[in-house]
């Protein structure tokens, strides 16, 4: 049953509180408490096998050959160049919080150079070094003697290049990179290779997970795919040259409110209508030729991001629009859920504006194209469970995000995030390669699409729909069906704010949205006005 929320739990055993059998209530409590001892057990027992495993490879005959090879005859030397060398009892300290794999294969190659131990930073900058020196780099060659161009100065490539081209900074690459950043970068990806062989994976983000060996390289590395750069249009220009949806009114302008007095925005905040929410759910036929050329036929949204400022008012409507699909048999358990206004479905809704979204299980950067064929790499987050009473059984359900987002970096672009479908969803589309903006089968039809429009932090829109043909076709078959998440807010524009000394007046709207007989089902979840 896993971790019932407890306020499923209380209603729960009150609803069977008065049975004549007691051994109902007692059968759910003891069956909650020994699945979590077993889940535990079952993380104990693997963490068990992975330190036993390590410890037998350190302590056997071939350790040396297993996991741990001479880095360079420098690596000694650097890391004593380096880095002040502590005492033992400092070296420790700051070890003491890794897991006992680690200090062990520290300690080793603290032992292989004369120390008791070695630090994090010690390893990582005597690899560094040791591997700059390998690739040929050397002080005189590429540093030089650089006095600010006064007389005798002799200027190394590196001082060169540094003098001509700005370098990036906060850990980012440079655009033109010296020889000694590139060998570094180098040397990171080397070692992160020589580390994964020989230590187990743990994010921070795995929030307690057990520990696993690194199968994917994708997980800690970047990997550019040049298909993506051939796009060949900056994002600016793809904003520009992409048109909107706008299906009906977001941001109506009212006779009673034609200027951005305060009480004529507030009044505009309350009042105006509210959007026809099935056209922005699924197109017309045809309209989303508006956004480009290709995209004929009818579409359903995987997500919506649209923002307008009212042109009077100079007041902000922001429209969020996020997707979800649920197995048929378990449809019915949400559908009473919203009927019945439960307290546990909702809350979820409420709370989950930053996790809506699945995120492939790779390194800080990936581009989309690349993803859209990497079958292997798995998303995380990409479902969560819903507990409800069914009677007077407590029933679990799982729903499945249609949405997930990846941040890329081109050569020429700053950071980007792009939003594309689920690995759920790509496999359902049957989508088997993509450029970031349009997403095709093995047929080459375009079973989804991606697109920018507006101005960033101004009027914008960000679109990411499925083909309705294809995509109602797939959910029949496959036994699922699908369902919505809106949000609405209307506020003052920062404009506004600012005009009269930073006024904050919010009104914010939650809703969830299914089909029941071709009618679209709006259940409200949430309305406050922020005053």
């Amino acid at each position: 049953m896993g971790d019932i929320p407890k306020k499923i739990l209380e209603k729960y055993l009150q609803l069977n509180a008065n049975q004549t059998d007691f051994g109902i209530v007692k059968d759910a409590l003891y069956k909650i408490e020994q699945e979590k001892k077993m889940r535990k057990h079952a993380g104990e027992k693997l963490d068990e096998i992975l330190k036993s495993w390590s410890a037998e490879s350190l302590s056997s005959e071939n350790a040396e050959d297993e996991i741990f090879e001479e880095l360079d005859d420098n690596f000694a030397e650097y890391v004593y160049t380096f880095e002040d060398i502590l005492d033992e009892t400092e070296q420790e300290e700051i070890n003491e919080g890794f897991p006992t794999e680690t200090k062990a294969f520290l300690k080793r190659h603290g032992e292989s150079i004369g120390l008791a131990t070695l630090t994090p930073k010690q390893f990582a900058l005597g690899y560094a070094m040791a591997f700059l020196n390998r690739m040929g780099w050397n002080e005189e060659h590429f540093y030089g003697i650089p006095n600010g161009g006064k007389e005798g100065e002799v200027l190394g490539v590196d001082i060169a290049i540094l003098r001509q081209y700005w370098p990036a900074t906060h850990g980012s690459q440079s655009k033109i990179m010296q020889f000694s950043e590139k060998y570094v970068w180098c040397a990171i990806h080397d070692m992160l290779g020589y580390l994964a062989d020989r230590l187990t994976f743990y994010r921070d983000s795995d929030n307690g997970k057990p520990k696993e060996w690194l199968l994917d390289y994708s997980q800690i590395l970047d990997i550019p795919n040049p298909v993506q750069e051939l796009v060949g249009y900056s994002l600016e220009q793809i904003r520009q040259n992409t048109g909107w949806f706008l299906p009906s009114e977001l941001s109506p302008s009212l006779t009673d409110c034609q200027n951005d007095e305060l009480e004529t925005v507030k009044r505009w905040i309350r009042n105006a209508p509210l959007p026809e929410m099935k056209w922005w759910i699924e197109s017309k036929l045809s309209e989303m030729t508006a956004v480009a050329e290709d995209l004929k036929g009818e579409w359903v949204c995987l997500y919506n991001f649209t923002a307008l400022t009212e042109s009077k008012t100079m007041s902000d409507s922001l429209l969020w629009i996020n997707s979800f699909v649920i197995k048929d048999e378990d449809f019915e358990y949400f559908r009473n859920d919203c009927e019945e206004k439960s307290e546990y479905l909702f809350d979820i809704f409420k709370d989950m504006p930053g996790s809506k979204h699945s995120s492939p299980k790779t390194d800080t950067y990936m581009n989309p194209s690349a993803l859209s064929w990497m079958q292997w790499i798995e998303d995380e987050y990409e479902k969560f469970s819903v507990y409800t009473l069914h009677g007077r059984e407590i029933k679990q359900y799982i729903i499945n995000k249609c949405l997930s987002q990846v941040t890329y970096s081109s050569v020429e672009e700053t950071e980007f995030t792009y939003d594309l479908p689920s690995k759920f969803m790509c496999s359902l589309l049957n989508i088997s390669n993509g450029d970031g903006w349009r997403y095709r089968d093995n047929e080459n039809q375009v079973n989804a699409f991606f697109s920018i429009a507006g101005t960033a932090y101004r009027n914008n829109q960000t679109l990411l729909y499925a083909n309705k043909d294809k995509l109602n076709s797939k959910l029949k078959q496959s036994g699922y069906k699908m369902f919505w998440s809106i949000r609405l807010m209307r506020e003052p524009s920062i404009k506004i704010k600012d005009k009269y000394d930073r006024f904050h007046f919010q009104k914010d709207l939650i809703w969830l949205a299914y089909y029941d007989q071709e009618q679209l089902i709006q259940v409200p979840v949430e309305e406050h006005l922020y005053q």
